[in-house]
């Protein structure tokens, strides 16, 4: 019962102090999903993995998700982040 209300009380800290910066804890987990996400789509190693693959290695569980988060995150999709980021200039 007593490790049970430490993690009660480490969650309870946990959220009051991203709530005092005006984030969630969930908001920043997808945030990093997502920079991740976006690390991934730019490596040549990974241009070859479908994008739905990157996005369930990245946490997501869901395509369409994915797609509407990244482009609200970055402002495009993550078909044209890819893109991007093997054009030659």
């Amino acid at each position: 019962m007593l490790a049970g209300g430490t993690d009660f009380f480490r969650r309870l800290v946990l959220y009051k102090v991203f709530s005092e910066t005006g984030h969630t804890v969930a908001g920043y987990i997808r945030q990093q999903r997502l920079i991740n996400a976006r690390v991934e789509l730019g490596k040549p190693s990974a241009q070859d993995i479908s994008i739905t693959v990157l996005a369930f290695r990245c946490g997501f569980n869901d395509t369409s998700h994915f797609s509407k988060a990244f482009r609200q995150e970055f402002g495009i999709s993550p078909s044209e982040c890819r893109q991007k980021s093997f054009t030659v200039s």
